[in-house]
């Protein structure tokens, strides 16, 4: 009974080690190799002349564009609906 608790142990502090070992990897090659061609994002609506507004997330690097990607969100607004946001930002990209 002893040599199979002692033998559990062994086996525990191996996996034990071998799980630490495959970790610290996995963060290390993530850390080496996430380098996003951003360095930030926002979402924002974007509304037509009849007020049907979708949701983009725009990505920029410092202050040039990057890329716009559609977020899957949208709404239509009544016809007398005014978007309240300041032209600038309304315009603005990055």
């Amino acid at each position: 009974m002893r040599k199979w608790l002692a033998l559990g142990i062994i086996i525990c502090i191996i996996l034990a080690g071998l799980l630490t070992y495959v970790s610290s990897e996995i963060t290390t090659f993530k850390a080496n190799n996430f380098n996003p061609p951003y360095t930030n994002s926002y979402t924002k609506a974007i509304c037509d002349q009849e007020n049907n507004c979708r949701d983009y997330e725009i990505f920029c690097n410092e202050d040039q564009f990057i890329e716009i990607k559609f977020t899957g969100f949208a709404a239509q607004f009544s016809s007398n609906w005014e978007d309240e946001r300041e032209p600038e930002f309304k315009e603005r990209i990055c």
